[in-house]
C-alpha cells in the first residue's frame, strides 16, 4: 500500500475470496489499497453524490 495505514487482515482475506470466486485460482492480487486514501481531506459531499449515483445504475439493472 502506498499510505502509512495498513487494510486489516479481514478485509484483505474478504477481498482475496471475492477475488478467487469471481476470476478463479489463476487471479493474482498485486496490490490492494483503499479507493480514498485521504479520507479527511476528500469533499464528502461529492463522496455522497457519487455514491448515490452508483447506487441508482446498480438498482436500474436488471439480474437475468
Amino acid at each position: 500500500m502506498s499510505t502509512n495505514e495498513e487494510l486489516p487482515i479481514e478485509m484483505v482475506a474478504a477481498i482475496t475470496a471475492a477475488v478467487y470466486m469471481v476470476m478463479g485460482a489463476k487471479a493474482r492480487i498485486t496490490s490492494v489499497q483503499p479507493a480514498h486514501p485521504m479520507a479527511s481531506n476528500f469533499d464528502l459531499h461529492m463522496l455522497n453524490w457519487s455514491l448515490e449515483g452508483r447506487r441508482q445504475i446498480h438498482s436500474a439493472r436488471k439480474v437475468r
